[in-house]
C-alpha cells in the first residue's frame, strides 16, 4: 500500500502557514514530489518541511506583511560576540551562518563591524587580518 500523499494546501493548513510560505520553502529545499506539475507530500515530507520552514526566522507567522516575514530578528550582544570569536577562530562564515540561521553575506557584516559596530569582539576581515576595537 503506498502512502498518503498530501497536497499543498492541505500540508500548508495542517502546518499553519501560509500556502505560498509552504510552496516557497518545499520548492527552494527540495521537498516534496512533483506530479503532473504538482507538488504532493508524504508524512516524512511533511516533518521535513516543518523543520525547514522552523528553520527560517519569521517565515509564516500570521499578521506579518511580506517582506517583514523574513528579516532576522535583532541578536543580542553574546549571540555578536560569539559569531566573532568563532570567525576569529577559523570557523567559515557559512558554517557560523547555518548554526545561527543567518545568511552568510549577514554572518559577514557581523564580523566585519559592518553590523553591530558598537558591540565589542575581534573584527575579522576577508584576508584574515584582525581590527581590533
Amino acid at each position: 500500500m503506498s502512502p498518503k500523499l498530501w497536497s499543498t494546501a492541505e500540508v500548508a493548513e495542517r502546518l499553519g502557514v501560509a500556502e505560498e510560505t509552504c510552496r516557497d520553502v518545499a520548492r527552494s529545499a527540495g521537498i516534496g514530489t512533483l506530479v503532473s506539475h504538482v507538488r504532493v507530500f508524504t508524512d516524512v515530507d511533511i516533518a521535513a518541511l516543518r523543520g525547514a520552514i522552523d528553520a527560517r526566522p519569521g517565515t509564516g507567522r500570521p499578521g506579518l506583511k511580506r517582506g517583514f516575514a523574513r528579516r532576522t530578528p535583532g541578536l543580542s550582544p553574546q549571540t555578536i560576540l560569539d559569531i566573532r570569536q568563532r570567525a576569529a577562530n577559523g570557523e567559515s562564515l557559512p558554517e557560523i551562518a547555518e548554526r545561527y540561521g543567518l545568511t552568510t553575506n549577514h554572518v559577514g557584516k557581523i564580523c566585519r563591524g559592518d553590523s553591530y559596530p558598537d558591540l565589542p569582539g575581534p573584527l575579522t576581515f576577508r584576508n584574515n587580518k584582525r581590527k581590533t576595537n
